[in-house]
């Protein structure tokens, strides 16, 4: 379970594409 975030965001990575890593500097600040 501890590696469920990592796993959400390499699926939300290659869900958005290009635009993932801004989406999560973004979301994180």
């Amino acid at each position: 379970m501890r590696d469920s975030g990592k796993h959400v965001r390499e699926y939300v990575d290659g869900w958005l594409g290009d635009a993932g890593g801004w989406v999560w500097r973004w979301m994180i600040f």
